[in-house]
């Protein structure tokens, strides 16, 4: 039982380590898992951060007078003043060429409130007084921010049209004229202002900046192709962009863009999650010291005869004759007297072949056997005596 307390000993302590194992497994696990997860919602969140930082830019540097304001002060200053309307007119006709078309080369149709401006300004002679020209102003303001991207765009260049025209009727003004600066002011108020909505537009999804990730359902940006549009725009000398902020606002509005850079990816897949380490196998006893043991004996019959090998019943009697001090002479008689007690003792054994045991329970025969073991050890020739004496004794008893 020594070495099987042993082998279960060190089965429960490779046991034990290896749930220690497990458990510093799953732990390392869990703060993977943990981890793949915080990284996944740090892109979210930035993302979302840099959407937000870049469509608040155009606030930070937006002009504290509306434009629309400045109009009205110009039109109340200066309203008898003539503007030249064939610049204008020959903008408009750029821009009607220029509207979406359908398929079959129709240009789209435009607002019912957009056409009238547009029959207004064919339909002018050479001049109109500043106050036309402040009403249609009015018409085309909410139009320049309109969700449909052809009516929007038609309405700024209209409305940019009317702006040129005023630029040229301010410059031909003496500087003392009051209508003069506010008109100019007023104008670059307004280029300000539709710049402004070029870069919200930039940010409106499906204009290649922002899109609707099909993953997560939210916005996602590039930052790097904003920058890009961006300084693309700032530095086409065909750009009305770029002149229509002040250096410290064109400085300001690029350092809030830039403070998207560094944004990481929208992840296009959840967070990773690796595969859980398995659960400890078995722990299987290992009986290092226990010796091998020989297959089971067969079961012995009661009644099957015990004989040693090479037994010669007349030689054992001569031996335990000389055994008990008889002398070999003395063997025959005294085999017949042990015989004659076997027979009379018998009766009290039943047939045991318990050889020693049953010996010592029969008063006939224990004085015999205690003589033959007086030494300490026992003659073997005695259990070969025993054997075939009491052998012989139980066949009698059964032919009886």
């Amino acid at each position: 039982m020594g070495a099987m307390d042993q082998a279960y000993k060190d089965a429960l302590l490779k046991a034990r380590i290896a749930q220690s194992q497990y458990r510093d497994e799953l732990t390392a696990w869990h703060r993977t898992v943990q981890a793949n997860q915080d990284g996944y919602d740090a892109a979210m969140t930035a993302q979302q951060d840099a959407i937000t930082t870049a469509r608040a830019a155009p606030g930070g540097v937006a002009r504290q007078t509306p434009a629309w304001v400045l109009y009205e002060k110009a039109a109340d200053a200066g309203k008898d003043v003539p503007v030249d309307m064939l610049p204008i007119q020959q903008r408009f006709g750029e821009i009607l060429t220029e509207l979406p078309k359908y398929a079959d080369g129709t240009p789209m149709p435009l607002p019912a409130a957009l056409q009238r401006v547009v029959k207004t300004v064919q339909e002018a002679g050479n001049t109109v007084d500043a106050k036309t020209i402040q009403e249609q102003l009015r018409v085309l303001g909410p139009y320049t921010r309109a969700a449909n991207g052809a009516t929007r765009g038609a309405a700024k260049q209209m409305y940019g049209a009317f702006a040129d025209g005023f630029d040229a009727t301010a410059t031909a003004l003496p500087e003392t004229a009051a209508a003069r600066n506010l008109w100019l002011q007023a104008n670059s108020n307004w280029r300000q202002e539709m710049a402004l909505e070029d870069v919200a537009d930039w940010l409106r999804p499906g204009n290649g900046i922002v899109h609707i990730d099909g993953h997560t359902g939210r916005e996602a940006i590039n930052v790097r192709t904003l920058l890009t549009r961006f300084e693309h725009e700032m530095t086409d000398p065909h750009s009305f962009f770029a002149r229509s902020f002040t250096p410290d606002e064109a400085q300001a509005l690029r350092a809030s863009l830039y403070r998207t850079v560094g944004t990481p990816a929208m992840p296009t897949t959840g967070p990773t999650i690796p595969e859980r380490p398995p659960l400890p196998g078995t722990i299987k006893l290992t009986l290092k010291d226990i010796p091998e043991v020989g297959p089971q004996p067969m079961p012995i019959d009661p009644r099957t005869q015990l004989t040693p090998p090479n037994f010669h019943p007349w030689g054992t009697l001569t031996a335990i004759g000389s055994t008990l001090g008889l002398g070999h002479e003395a063997g025959f008689p005294l085999t017949g007297r042990i015989l004659a007690g076997f027979e009379a003792a018998y009766p009290v054994v039943q047939g045991s072949n318990y050889l020693l045991s049953k010996a010592l329970l029969t008063p006939s025969l224990r004085p015999l056997v205690e003589r033959a073991i007086q030494g300490g050890t026992i003659d073997p020739a005695l259990y070969g005596t025993l054997t075939l004496v009491l052998e012989k004794g139980a066949q009698g008893e059964r032919m009886r």
